[in-house]
């Protein structure tokens, strides 16, 4: 740990950028999951259409592509030839400009749709096969630089008044918490009207008015799903791989489930409006009183 390391503070409720990079993930994963047909699908409603949320102007396109084995060389994790009731996808457009077109589907009869787009990888409940997306690309129509990111959150911090914003750099998915903190987080979405929860941020800095960062410990979202996140005000020109394995718990929490499946996201960093944190509820464990020894000493006294 650093030296600026603290505990978490007081609740806030400030401005966010969550900035993700490889192995970082942010909260288009959880949407993404809500595209998974799990019921007869029906005429979505306005309000609570999970991808018109009042974001159309700056994420536009969420395209679903398991047929491109790569992107600007790189190869991708949720690539497959045939799902697994024998079907062969072919790229979908979840999002088009803002509104939801469709959903991912499998074999299983749905009124108003004519049969399986390839989705069918994992297993579903009484037989059936479940839907799970594979290669999704999150793209915006209007782009800016990480550093015009973070000087318009800070920016915001001094229109608001408030003594500084957050960073979120990683997030815990799939999720690596115990089962007790699992049913606290879901506890806690169902207090604040339902909808997929968001799972706990794991590198968290304050981003002070002269653009100093400071890592905090402990941190979680009070009362934040993906329909929360609604108030996207920018997003960046990076666009990052996060290669994961899918899975139907929660979070995707390793261990919790007996398949899962390949997925891959690439999307932009986005700057949120409005997100309320809290330090967590047990006791963190204390931090080291020495540094640990670097490994290359550790060799050259054996």
């Amino acid at each position: 740990m650093s030296e600026t390391d603290r505990s978490a503070s007081p609740d806030s409720d400030t401005p966010a950028e969550l900035n993700i990079s490889t192995e970082k993930v942010c909260f288009i994963i959880i949407k993404a999951r809500e595209f998974d047909v799990k019921v007869e699908p029906v005429e979505p409603d306005p309000a609570s259409n999970p991808a018109d949320d009042g974001q159309g102007e700056i994420l536009e396109d969420y395209p679903d592509d398991p047929t491109q084995t790569e992107w600007r060389g790189h190869p991708l994790f949720g690539s497959y030839e045939v799902d697994n009731e024998g079907v062969a996808p072919r790229p979908l457009t979840l999002v088009e400009k803002g509104v939801l077109k469709t959903f991912l589907l499998t074999r299983q009869p749905m009124q108003g749709f004519a049969g399986s787009n390839g989705r069918a990888r994992l297993p579903g409940n009484f037989g059936a096969n479940a839907a799970s997306l594979s290669n999704l690309f999150v793209r915006a129509t209007q782009t800016t630089s990480l550093a015009d990111l973070k000087k318009k959150l800070i920016e915001m911090c001094g229109q608001r008044n408030k003594p500084y914003g957050v960073i979120v750099r990683k997030m815990d998915f799939p999720s690596a918490a115990s089962f007790e903190e699992v049913r606290r987080m879901l506890s806690n979405s169902g207090q604040a009207g339902g909808g997929h929860p968001v799972s706990a941020p794991m590198l968290a800095y304050r981003v002070y008015p002269n653009g100093r960062e400071e890592l905090v410990r402990g941190m979680r979202f009070r009362s934040l799903n993906a329909r929360s996140l609604k108030d996207i005000l920018a997003a960046g020109d990076d666009a990052n791989i996060f290669e994961f394995l899918n899975s139907p718990a929660p979070f995707a929490t390793i261990g919790a489930a007996s398949y899962v499946a390949e997925s891959c996201v690439i999307a932009p960093s986005v700057l949120v409006d409005d997100v309320e944190m809290h330090p967590v509820e047990e006791e963190l464990p204390k931090l080291p009183i020495v540094p640990a020894p670097e490994m290359r000493a550790a060799a050259a006294g054996r």
